[in-house]
């Protein structure tokens, strides 16, 4: 008995129907992420550069940054619309624009930013302005970060505890020093850094303290 030959898949004629074309790959289908959809290491990059950005704003990152986030792409590039790179004041870097000689440009741009704290726009055609293969063009936005003002309150006590809510609620990250350790679990404080220690062991407690915290 004689076998009836399986047929054989085509794929799609155009590139653009290719998301929907799954390709095979030992015995896995694997499928091409579609319109709208993003690569699963994607996330990842995001996740890594949001912590990122929370930790320079929250003041646990040592200084200021510099962020840059693709606003504008056409024809071939190397990241997508939404990619973002922070470059640190103190040289790290989390995240990519796509590398290459776009990137390099880029992380001028950011270290211009962090020198002057003023945001930017970074536009170029990969080939004719940068001699990259790609094709395309990019558009990529560069912002200024800082930490947020910091106030350390000496003391637990009712007036600490009232001034606590009103700072939070405007802005400001809050620390509150004090040797007393039943004021310190009161719920004004509930978003704040505490510290049971005297204020005399302030240095110790916050050694991160600078000129632009308020005391």
């Amino acid at each position: 008995r004689r076998r009836r030959p399986r047929a054989r898949l085509r794929p799609p004629r155009s590139f653009a129907s290719a998301s929907s074309w799954p390709l095979q790959a030992g015995h896995r289908l694997l499928k091409l992420p579609g319109p709208g959809q993003q690569a699963p290491g994607y996330y990842c990059a995001v996740l890594q550069v949001a912590r990122a950005v929370v930790e320079v704003l929250a003041g646990r990152a040592g200084g200021p940054a510099a962020l840059a986030t693709v606003i504008g792409r056409a024809g071939s590039a190397p990241q997508v619309v939404g990619a973002r790179l922070l470059l640190r004041s103190d040289g790290a870097q989390v995240g990519t624009v796509g590398g290459g000689a776009i990137e390099e440009q880029v992380l001028e741009a950011c270290r211009a930013c962090l020198r002057d704290g003023s945001p930017r726009v970074v536009k170029a055609h990969l080939v004719r302005d940068l001699g990259m293969c790609c094709g395309g063009a990019m558009e990529v936005f560069v912002e200024y970060l800082a930490p947020e003002a910091r106030l350390v309150l000496i003391g637990a006590g009712h007036v600490a505890q009232a001034v606590a809510p009103v700072a939070a609620g405007v802005g400001f990250r809050l620390a509150v020093v004090d040797d007393r350790e039943d004021l310190l679990v009161h719920p004004a404080f509930a978003a704040a850094e505490r510290h049971a220690c005297d204020v005399d062991e302030l240095d110790v407690a916050l050694p991160d303290l600078a000129d632009a915290d308020y005391v």
